[in-house]
């Protein structure tokens, strides 16, 4: 099969001559360890490529870190997978490859062949995850979205699901916020002791009232402030909030709470944040951050930003 990839790109006459290599180390810009690409070539025009052929179960890890790698390369990944029978792509590490490609996989069967002699072109299948269950289209290399970013990809399935998936976690959470609001000994508990952690429990609390402002339904669900303002000015005067400003920083400019502050608010801003900061890897603050991957996913929202897929609160 990597044979036959290589054999029908270079029927492109975009290929260039001289690039195109069938298991061959490819050695990192900067020093370090290579890797050994099935297929590579480049495209002029649409830049290199990397084709790995996954005709067997495969490690997460493994999947994550070859993608980060040709990411850090510049090179576009293209994972291609057996068509078995359509319904078994869904195989578990199918999943983890197609969450590289934003919930695309890739197969090259007798029919792709044919299209691709036809076409003069490298042709594949792109299948994706739908409502209705499986569907597919038969694309080229050309039919795909390509960004610094991330992975070619055909249809972005998986980020609409983050979100989807996000919006549903914060609305599951308002009302214990709303009802336990004023409560401290009901506080939010800790992601990992499981215990009642009142930090964590105002963080939440901060945060979520930023995304009611951003997305034009202001709740207060902290304490009795009448805006935005008051609560971050009080927040980041407080040793609590202080040392957690990275991340209020972060949620107010990237939504349209940004809009609905005072000057005051950078002021006190600018003072928090030269106080150390807990780092995102902190369990209570990844755990906050997961309610609004909108926001802190950068894999997800795009460089530059993806308006096309993003809430408007979060543009």
């Amino acid at each position: 099969m990597c044979d036959q990839v290589l054999e029908l790109i270079s029927l492109d006459p975009r290929y260039e001559l001289g690039s195109g290599v069938v298991d061959g180390y490819l050695p990192p810009n900067g020093g370090g360890r290579g890797r050994w690409p099935d297929v590579r070539f480049n495209l002029d025009g649409l830049g290199k490529f990397a084709v790995e052929v996954q005709l067997a179960p495969s490690l997460a890890t493994e999947v994550v870190a070859r993608s980060k790698y040709y990411l850090s390369q510049g090179i576009h990944l293209i994972w291609l997978v057996p068509w078995y029978t359509f319904d078994r792509v869904t195989r578990a590490f199918t999943a983890d490859i197609a969450q590289e490609a934003g919930g695309n996989l890739f197969v090259l069967d007798d029919s792709a062949v044919a299209a691709s002699l036809e076409r003069q072109t490298l042709c594949l299948w792109a299948a994706w995850q739908a409502d209705t269950g499986m569907e597919r289209r038969l694309i080229s290399l050309d039919d795909l979205e390509y960004r610094s970013d991330r992975h070619p990809l055909f249809k972005d399935v998986a980020t609409p699901a983050v979100f989807r998936e996000a919006s549903l976690r914060r609305e599951s959470l308002i009302g214990e916020l709303v009802r336990t609001k004023g409560d401290w000994s009901s506080a939010i508990v800790h992601p990992v002791t499981g215990e009642r952690d009142s930090d964590f429990d105002r963080l939440l609390r901060v945060m979520f009232s930023m995304w009611a402002e951003a997305d034009g339904r202001w709740t207060n669900f902290l304490n009795r402030q009448e805006n935005l303002t008051g609560i971050l000015n009080a927040y980041l005067n407080s040793q609590d909030g202080q040392c957690r400003a990275q991340i209020i920083n972060d949620m107010l400019t990237r939504t349209r709470a940004v809009d609905q502050v005072r000057a005051t608010v950078w002021d006190k801003m600018k003072d928090a944040l030269r106080y150390p900061q807990i780092s995102a890897e902190d369990s209570t603050i990844s755990e906050a951050m997961s309610y609004f991957p909108e926001v802190y996913r950068g894999d997800l929202r795009g460089d530059p930003i993806r308006t096309d897929i993003l809430p408007d609160w979060a543009k």
